[in-house]
């Protein structure tokens, strides 16, 4: 299955990039929306951290993953491989 480069975001300029293995972008985005309604992003720290905390979370498909794309998958950055 393909996997595609994902990115957690909250207010600015706060950034968290992940790995997401499914069968299309959509698809990947529905998983990770799901995660995000789920409360599953929030110990999760996004660089840099601003003070105000995340008040305007957003979760976003950034195209399919190359060798060179984070090795952090989704389950990894929201532990929820448990």
């Amino acid at each position: 299955m393909p996997k595609y480069v994902c990115s957690y975001a909250h207010d600015i300029g706060c950034f968290a990039d992940f790995v997401v293995t499914a069968k299309n972008e959509n698809a990947a985005l529905r998983l990770i929306k799901k995660a995000l309604r789920e409360g599953a992003f929030q110990d999760v720290n996004a660089e840099p951290c601003w003070e105000n905390g995340s008040t305007n979370e957003r979760v976003l498909v950034l195209g399919p993953a190359s060798e060179y794309s984070t090795n952090v998958t989704l389950e990894e950055l929201t532990d929820s491989a448990d």
